[in-house]
């Protein structure tokens, strides 16, 4: 599991564990970014990022009312969407 943003020094009650699953069957090559990118971004904008690759499951520790921002690369397109961590 990967611990987010300093998550170690937060109370137990202000963090959480969350999961998300790249869902896609091959890496998509392009000079602009890789298949998926994660990018967890906290309340006062700190973020970090990880390269998921197909079918794997990225757990992390975050806190609480984190975005989860995920840009995947397609033919013609950059996909984005957010999710809230809470």
């Amino acid at each position: 599991m990967t611990q987010i943003l300093a998550s170690k020094d937060l109370p137990p009650n202000s963090k959480q564990l969350c999961c998300y699953v790249n869902r896609t069957k091959t890496v998509a090559f392009s000079e602009v970014a890789p298949s998926v990118i994660a990018r967890i971004r906290d309340r006062s904008g700190k973020y970090c990022e990880w390269v998921i690759f197909p079918q794997e499951r990225f757990g992390f520790e975050a806190p609480n009312n984190s975005n989860l921002e995920i840009y995947q690369n397609t033919p013609t397109d950059i996909i984005t969407d957010s999710i809230l961590c809470s």
